[in-house]
Protein backbone atom coordinates (compact mmCIF):
# COMPACT_ATOMS: atom_id res chain seq x y z
CA UNK A 1 0.00 0.00 0.00
CA UNK A 2 1.44 3.31 -0.99
CA UNK A 3 1.93 5.85 1.74
CA UNK A 4 -0.16 8.91 2.03
CA UNK A 5 1.68 11.84 0.45
CA UNK A 6 0.53 14.09 3.32
CA UNK A 7 1.98 11.68 5.89
CA UNK A 8 5.23 11.59 3.94
CA UNK A 9 5.33 15.40 3.91
CA UNK A 10 4.67 15.58 7.69
CA UNK A 11 7.37 12.99 8.27
CA UNK A 12 9.84 14.96 6.17
CA UNK A 13 8.99 18.18 8.06
CA UNK A 14 9.40 16.39 11.39
CA UNK A 15 12.75 15.01 10.29
CA UNK A 16 13.83 18.45 9.11
CA UNK A 17 12.69 19.95 12.43
CA UNK A 18 14.77 17.42 14.36
CA UNK A 19 17.84 18.24 12.23
CA UNK A 20 17.29 22.00 12.71
CA UNK A 21 16.92 21.48 16.45
CA UNK A 22 20.13 19.47 16.55
CA UNK A 23 21.97 22.10 14.53
CA UNK A 24 20.62 24.86 16.79
CA UNK A 25 21.77 22.97 19.88
CA UNK A 26 25.24 22.48 18.40
CA UNK A 27 25.40 26.15 17.42
CA UNK A 28 24.39 27.25 20.94
CA UNK A 29 26.96 24.90 22.43
CA UNK A 30 29.64 26.32 20.15
CA UNK A 31 28.68 29.85 21.18
CA UNK A 32 28.89 28.93 24.84
CA UNK A 33 32.29 27.36 24.29
CA UNK A 34 33.54 30.54 22.63
CA UNK A 35 32.27 32.72 25.46
CA UNK A 36 33.82 30.41 28.03
CA UNK A 37 37.11 30.58 26.18
CA UNK A 38 36.93 34.38 26.27
CA UNK A 39 36.36 34.37 30.02
CA UNK A 40 39.32 32.07 30.53
CA UNK A 41 41.47 34.55 28.61
CA UNK A 42 40.32 37.44 30.78
CA UNK A 43 40.96 35.43 33.91
CA UNK A 44 44.48 34.78 32.63
CA UNK A 45 45.07 38.50 32.10
CA UNK A 46 43.81 39.27 35.57
CA UNK A 47 46.20 36.71 37.01
CA UNK A 48 49.10 38.47 35.30
CA UNK A 49 48.27 41.79 36.96
CA UNK A 50 50.05 42.71 40.22
CA UNK A 51 48.13 41.72 43.34
CA UNK A 52 46.01 44.29 45.11
CA UNK A 53 47.94 46.28 47.67
CA UNK A 54 51.31 45.80 45.94
CA UNK A 55 53.57 48.90 46.14
CA UNK A 56 53.77 50.99 42.94
CA UNK A 57 56.99 50.86 40.91
CA UNK A 58 59.72 53.16 42.19
CA UNK A 59 59.99 56.56 40.50
CA UNK A 60 63.25 57.27 38.63
CA UNK A 61 65.81 59.11 40.73
CA UNK A 62 67.00 62.58 39.69
CA UNK A 63 70.40 62.59 37.96
CA UNK A 64 72.62 65.62 37.31
CA UNK A 65 74.68 65.54 34.12
CA UNK A 66 78.01 67.42 34.03
CA UNK A 67 80.92 67.64 31.61
CA UNK A 68 84.40 68.62 32.83
CA UNK A 69 87.49 69.36 30.76
CA UNK A 70 90.85 70.65 31.98
CA UNK A 71 93.40 72.37 29.75
CA UNK A 72 96.97 72.05 30.98
CA UNK A 73 98.28 74.74 28.66
CA UNK A 74 95.44 77.18 29.21
CA UNK A 75 95.24 76.31 32.92
CA UNK A 76 91.48 76.45 32.75
CA UNK A 77 88.69 74.14 33.82
CA UNK A 78 85.62 74.08 31.62
CA UNK A 79 82.53 72.97 33.53
CA UNK A 80 79.32 72.43 31.58
CA UNK A 81 76.05 71.96 33.47
CA UNK A 82 74.16 69.89 30.92
CA UNK A 83 70.90 69.19 32.73
CA UNK A 84 68.92 67.05 35.14
CA UNK A 85 66.49 64.20 34.59
CA UNK A 86 63.45 63.22 36.70
CA UNK A 87 63.25 66.06 39.20
CA UNK A 88 60.29 65.79 41.62
CA UNK A 89 57.15 67.84 41.18
CA UNK A 90 56.19 70.54 43.61
CA UNK A 91 54.04 69.65 46.60
CA UNK A 92 50.87 70.73 44.78
CA UNK A 93 51.71 68.78 41.62
CA UNK A 94 53.07 71.35 39.16
CA UNK A 95 56.50 71.12 37.53
CA UNK A 96 59.40 72.99 39.14
CA UNK A 97 61.44 75.83 37.64
CA UNK A 98 64.96 74.53 38.33
CA UNK A 99 68.20 76.47 38.52
CA UNK A 100 71.63 75.01 39.33
CA UNK A 101 73.88 76.81 41.84
CA UNK A 102 77.54 75.81 41.87
CA UNK A 103 79.86 76.58 44.78
CA UNK A 104 83.54 75.78 44.25
CA UNK A 105 85.82 75.59 47.26
CA UNK A 106 89.44 74.80 47.96
CA UNK A 107 90.19 72.48 50.82
CA UNK A 108 93.66 71.16 51.58
CA UNK A 109 93.12 67.55 52.54
CA UNK A 110 95.76 67.26 55.31
CA UNK A 111 93.93 70.10 57.07
CA UNK A 112 90.34 68.91 56.90
CA UNK A 113 89.31 70.67 60.10
CA UNK A 114 89.85 74.09 58.59
CA UNK A 115 87.06 75.89 56.79
CA UNK A 116 87.29 75.61 52.99
CA UNK A 117 88.34 78.61 50.96
CA UNK A 118 85.61 79.92 48.68
CA UNK A 119 86.73 80.08 45.04
CA UNK A 120 83.69 80.78 42.91
CA UNK A 121 79.89 80.85 42.97
CA UNK A 122 78.04 80.57 39.68
CA UNK A 123 74.58 79.59 38.55
CA UNK A 124 72.67 78.60 35.42
CA UNK A 125 69.61 80.36 34.03
CA UNK A 126 66.23 79.25 35.36
CA UNK A 127 64.47 76.60 33.26
CA UNK A 128 60.75 77.25 33.55
CA UNK A 129 58.19 74.55 34.35
CA UNK A 130 60.11 71.37 33.66
CA UNK A 131 61.28 68.27 35.50
CA UNK A 132 64.00 67.70 32.90
CA UNK A 133 65.95 70.94 32.40
CA UNK A 134 68.55 71.16 29.63
CA UNK A 135 70.81 74.03 30.57
CA UNK A 136 73.95 73.23 28.53
CA UNK A 137 75.53 76.16 30.37
CA UNK A 138 79.33 76.40 30.45
CA UNK A 139 81.56 78.01 33.06
CA UNK A 140 85.29 78.62 32.48
CA UNK A 141 87.46 78.77 35.59
CA UNK A 142 91.16 79.53 36.00
CA UNK A 143 92.98 76.85 37.99
CA UNK A 144 96.40 75.22 38.01
CA UNK A 145 96.98 71.48 37.99
CA UNK A 146 98.41 71.72 41.50
CA UNK A 147 95.36 73.50 42.91
CA UNK A 148 92.76 71.42 41.07
CA UNK A 149 93.34 68.42 43.31
CA UNK A 150 92.23 70.52 46.31
CA UNK A 151 88.97 71.64 44.75
CA UNK A 152 85.52 70.43 45.66
CA UNK A 153 82.20 71.44 44.18
CA UNK A 154 78.75 71.70 45.74
CA UNK A 155 75.88 71.51 43.25
CA UNK A 156 72.45 72.59 44.47
CA UNK A 157 69.31 72.49 42.33
CA UNK A 158 66.82 75.16 43.39
CA UNK A 159 63.18 75.48 42.46
CA UNK A 160 62.56 79.14 41.62
CA UNK A 161 58.98 79.40 42.89
CA UNK A 162 57.30 82.77 43.30
CA UNK A 163 54.69 81.40 45.72
CA UNK A 164 56.91 79.40 48.06
CA UNK A 165 60.25 81.10 47.42
CA UNK A 166 63.44 79.52 46.13
CA UNK A 167 64.22 76.20 47.81
CA UNK A 168 66.57 73.27 47.37
CA UNK A 169 65.14 70.21 45.65
CA UNK A 170 68.39 68.27 45.23
CA UNK A 171 72.12 68.48 45.94
CA UNK A 172 75.38 66.63 45.36
CA UNK A 173 79.08 67.22 46.03
CA UNK A 174 82.10 66.13 44.00
CA UNK A 175 85.78 66.03 44.93
CA UNK A 176 87.93 66.85 41.92
CA UNK A 177 90.84 64.81 43.25
CA UNK A 178 88.85 61.63 42.55
CA UNK A 179 88.61 62.55 38.86
CA UNK A 180 92.06 64.12 38.54
CA UNK A 181 93.67 61.30 36.54
CA UNK A 182 91.01 61.48 33.85
CA UNK A 183 90.93 65.28 33.85
CA UNK A 184 94.69 65.49 33.27
CA UNK A 185 94.31 63.57 30.00
CA UNK A 186 92.60 66.64 28.56
CA UNK A 187 89.63 64.60 27.35
CA UNK A 188 86.08 65.59 28.36
CA UNK A 189 84.91 63.84 31.52
CA UNK A 190 81.20 63.01 31.63
CA UNK A 191 79.61 62.67 35.07
CA UNK A 192 76.15 61.37 35.97
CA UNK A 193 75.50 62.26 39.62
CA UNK A 194 72.61 61.13 41.77
CA UNK A 195 70.96 64.09 43.48
CA UNK A 196 70.03 63.71 47.13
CA UNK A 197 66.43 64.85 47.84
CA UNK A 198 65.81 68.00 49.80
CA UNK A 199 64.85 65.99 52.90
CA UNK A 200 68.49 64.81 53.13
CA UNK A 201 70.13 68.22 52.77
CA UNK A 202 72.01 68.82 56.01
CA UNK A 203 71.36 71.81 58.25
CA UNK A 204 75.04 72.69 57.96
CA UNK A 205 74.78 73.10 54.19
CA UNK A 206 71.69 75.28 54.53
CA UNK A 207 73.49 77.55 57.01
CA UNK A 208 76.52 77.82 54.71
CA UNK A 209 74.31 78.66 51.72
CA UNK A 210 72.46 81.35 53.65
CA UNK A 211 75.75 82.82 54.89
CA UNK A 212 77.09 83.03 51.33
CA UNK A 213 73.78 84.52 50.08
CA UNK A 214 73.22 81.99 47.32
CA UNK A 215 69.48 81.69 47.89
Amino acid sequence: MEGDPLDDSVAREASSSVRDSSYSTMSDSSSLTTISSGRDSLDGEAAAMPPAGAPPPAAPKPMLSLRLQFGRESKQLTLTARGVRSLPNRDYGSSPSPQLHVTLERRRWPQMMRSPQLIEQVSTPVARRTRNPNWEHTFTLDVTEKDLKDWQGHFHVYDDCKLQGSRIIGEVMIVFKRHLEQLLTGAPTQLQLLLAPREQVSLHLIIVLQATKIC
